[in-house]
């Protein structure tokens, strides 16, 4: 179980806290619809992120093995299969989406998306250079 949660990165979960800052920030903290809004939302990016951090994971691992640190991540140093990790990612990139779906939030189920699309497509090698002239 260890290997999965550290599969996962929930450490990491601590920065999709920055949902609430508007709330915060605008003193809506205490209103219950708002805050149950930021909740589902908080609890999406925890689930889409970790969903893209598997993803890159796997498709990293051969050069995660011959890292110092990166060979002890669970699907590297083969704690976790390959397919087990694929299904995870599946099933929580899918949860993030169906939450907001069955919330019936478009402008959330589109930036989830989004998140998903431009992530995994930096990890598979989509970046934009800048030629400096």
């Amino acid at each position: 179980m260890k290997n999965y949660l550290k599969l996962l990165r929930v450490h990491h979960y601590i920065k999709n806290l920055l949902i609430f800052a508007a709330l915060v920030f605008s003193g809506q903290f205490f209103s219950l619809p708002n805050l149950k809004t930021a909740g589902i939302g908080f609890v999406s990016f925890c689930l889409i992120s970790s969903a893209v951090y598997i993803i890159n994971d796997i498709r990293d691992r051969e050069k995660d093995r011959k890292h110092p640190k990166k060979c002890l991540r669970p699907i590297a140093s083969g704690a976790v299969p390959v397919w087990s990790a694929t299904v995870i990612a599946g099933v929580l990139a899918a949860a993030a989406i169906g939450i907001n779906i069955w919330q019936f939030n478009l402008p959330a189920i589109l930036l989830i998306s989004l998140y998903f699309v431009l992530n995994i497509g930096y990890s598979m090698g989509l970046r934009i250079s800048r030629s400096l002239t």
